[in-house]
């Protein structure tokens, strides 16, 4: 009876933790705003955006991530090996 207490708490809260969360972070500009070409300043005012390169490190970093999940998904697989022979 507890566990399906646990699951029925789960199952409520978790969505309405996540439209809770995903209604706070909605950020898009009201009313008109600035042309796709320049960015609003501190006082409201559009200047020119200072554009950053994202692919600069992200690519490295995609795929050092990338590496390294086959690199362990490679040693879980000749662990079970090994395991298995024993």
């Amino acid at each position: 009876m507890n566990c399906i207490k646990k699951l029925f708490k789960l199952k409520f809260f978790l969505p309405v933790f996540i439209i809770l969360i995903s209604i706070s972070v909605i950020a898009q500009p009201g009313g008109g705003g600035c042309p796709p070409d320049e960015c609003p300043d501190i006082n409201g005012d559009c200047q020119p955006c200072d554009e950053v390169p994202i692919d600069g490190g992200a690519s490295w970093l995609l795929a050092a991530g990338a590496i390294y999940g086959f690199k362990r998904l490679k040693d879980a697989k000749r662990k079970t090996v090994k395991d298995s022979e024993h």
